[in-house]
């Protein structure tokens, strides 16, 4: 590339110079080809350029992507959340999702085996929300979807989807499930969907619990919906 550069610059210098001490007719010829030459490098530039954004486009994308789980990460998570709740929203339930147990697989049967649980349960929870959201592995053994345009009902439904597709591989997961109101920060959104999917896990695991609808998010369990 340095040399491409530099023979490029040369010719270019060189056909200059040659203007001034060459008859007008072959100075024609120095500045055809001084015009290639400075065409070619600003074409190989224009390539340096694009190439270095595809470059910092991929670098972006694989920080989006968490590795074990092939789900977006949660600095996307944080990142989507903001454009959300910044944006013009409108319905919008956040999910949150623990898988029980994992400590105590993963002390009998390993983490290798471990790791393959938290991809399954990966698995699992995009096939559920397939069309009305999007995962994200939030930490560990922690998951949260974002179910954009959608109201409680499709939200209840695509957790049970998730709940049932996580019984069929033989994971047992706690789900809580927290509105978007108008003026909710991203903080009080996610506090109220990991509290939600406390209340399910207290309650039994394996369960969904949806946290309150019209009053504050630290309601009581009594004002609150368990399944």
């Amino acid at each position: 590339i340095q040399v491409y550069v530099f023979v490029a610059v040369a010719v270019i210098i060189g056909d200059i110079f040659l203007q001034h001490f060459i008859p007008r007719e072959q100075a024609q010829w120095a500045i055809l080809i001084s015009s290639v030459a400075a065409i070619s490098l600003v074409g190989f530039g224009l390539h340096i350029v694009s190439r270095a954004t595809k470059q910092a486009q991929y670098l972006k994308e694989m920080l989006n992507i968490d590795r074990t789980t092939g789900l977006y990460s949660s600095v996307f998570l944080m990142e989507e959340l903001e454009r959300i709740v910044n944006g013009e929203a409108k319905n919008m339930v956040l999910l949150f999702l623990d898988v029980d147990d994992l400590k105590s697989y993963n002390d009998t049967y390993g983490h290798r085996a471990g790791d393959k649980l938290i991809h399954d349960a990966a698995e699992a929870l995009a096939e559920g929300i397939m069309g009305v959201g999007v995962g994200f592995r939030y930490g560990g053994d922690e998951f949260v979807a974002i179910l954009e345009d959608t109201n409680l009902d499709a939200a209840m439904k695509a957790a049970k989807r998730v709940q049932k597709l996580f019984e069929g591989r033989n994971i047992s997961a706690s789900i809580g499930l927290y509105p978007w109101h108008p003026g909710m920060t991203v903080d009080e959104l996610l506090y109220g969907a990991d509290k939600a999917m406390y209340s399910a896990k207290k309650s039994g695991k394996g369960r969904i619990y949806l946290g309150d609808i019209d009053t504050s998010y630290i309601a009581d369990a009594a004002q609150d919906e368990i399944i």
